[in-house]
């Protein structure tokens, strides 16, 4: 069920199909809060399937079952959520850039060591 404050989502694809493969419509949700129709099927046995847009996560199930009947109306809630997804391990930020930051304070320790090093085996007799 839609909370308060949740609108439509765009972009969402619906699909009626009867079981007989004979009848097959498709459509495009939209940020109105105007629904998505199929107006003047006939009755029978339909399948309805919904695919969420991208970035989204469905929150329901995508698929459902209607028994449509001459002169009723249906109306199905499909439901979806933002995906909050995190870059893959070793991607940093998505977009395949690097912090700086690490590298300095890598070269900087690198640099550090080798200068004890020398310093102990050199100067320090």
């Amino acid at each position: 069920m839609r909370e308060e404050g949740e609108g439509p989502i765009l972009g969402g694809a619906v699909s009626i199909t009867d079981r007989a493969g004979s009848i097959s419509r498709t459509g495009l949700t939209t940020d109105q809060d105007t629904p998505l129709c199929f107006p003047d099927l006939p009755e029978g046995d339909y399948n309805i399937s919904m695919a969420v847009p991208p970035g989204y996560n469905p929150t329901t199930t995508t698929n459902y079952p209607l028994k449509l009947l001459a002169g009723n109306r249906s109306i199905i809630d499909f439901g979806a959520q933002v995906s909050v997804r995190q870059p893959p391990p070793g991607q940093g930020n998505g977009n395949g850039a690097r912090s700086p930051l690490l590298l300095i304070v890598g070269a900087l320790l690198i640099l550090g060591g080798i200068g004890l090093g020398v310093y102990f085996r050199f100067l320090r007799r």
